[in-house]
């Protein structure tokens, strides 16, 4: 592991592998959601997860409320590792996050990802279903966020961890539920969208919307589990991503 800034942790590789993962977590998460990976990717993969502040290393930092705060943070951080082929993960909050970088990357004329993977989030032009619940009380909040299954039972009812984590959970979900989206012209870059099959959070209309927001391929595929299948079928979706990058390196050698 390398922490290349405070925005960027390598887990895998270096500066001379072919291709690079870029992967942003999800609500309340941290860049260590993806540290397992590492040792699943193939040899020539460099896999680099986003870290938001007020977490891990970055837990004395105030956490930020709107998306506009985490773009303007991570281009600058991003932008110097943009100079290999790559490929962007985003889970849940982290695939809207995914979605406005790489818009942004687009409008400043960067280099555009071989690959976006928007994993467990409805397409950015559809509301949400649910109403908001960042400003609920703290009891409230921690039921709401149990229903996602993306945190243990014993660590919700744990008052002392939860203590610690709520700040930057309630946070996250302010971004996300405040998010507004701006019409903009599709993306530079292939998109394949993937959602759990049992997902409450997430229906099969709104994962294809992702095909409106992209001026090429758009594929999806379908996971065992639900809005948290990163974990539960994590062996299945490690099989995608590689097959992804295999692929990625296979064109850039012809």
């Amino acid at each position: 592991m390398k922490t290349l800034c405070p925005w960027l942790i390598r887990y895998s590789g270096n500066d001379s592998s072919a291709i690079r993962l870029f992967c942003v977590h999800f609500a309340g998460g941290s860049a260590l959601a993806f540290k397992s990976w590492a040792k699943y990717l193939p040899d020539d993969v460099e896999l680099i997860a986003i870290q938001l502040p007020a977490r891990d290393a970055r837990y004395t930092e105030p956490a930020l409320t709107e998306m506009s705060q985490v773009i303007a943070g991570l281009i600058p951080a991003i932008t110097p590792y943009l100079n290999k082929p790559y490929i962007v993960y985003g889970h849940s909050l982290g695939a809207l996050i995914s979605y406005e970088l790489i818009r942004t990357i687009n409008d400043l004329k960067l280099p555009s990802p071989k690959l976006f993977m928007a994993s467990a989030h409805r397409a950015p032009h559809f509301l949400a279903r649910a109403k908001p619940i960042y400003t609920l009380s703290d009891k409230e909040f921690i039921t709401k966020i149990g229903h996602f299954e993306g945190t243990s039972k014993i660590v919700l009812e744990n008052e002392e961890l939860m203590s610690a984590f709520l700040p930057r959970i309630r946070s996250d979900f302010q971004i996300l539920e405040t998010y507004h989206y701006r019409p903009h012209a599709p993306l530079d870059t292939p998109i394949l969208a993937l959602m759990g099959r049992d997902d409450t959070h997430v229906n099969e209309t709104e994962l294809l919307g992702w095909a409106e927001h992209t001026q090429h391929s758009f594929r999806c595929h379908f996971f065992e589990g639900g809005h948290f299948f990163i974990q539960v079928a994590e062996k299945e979706l490690l099989n995608v991503i590689n097959h992804e990058c295999d692929a990625l390196a296979d064109y850039l050698l012809t």
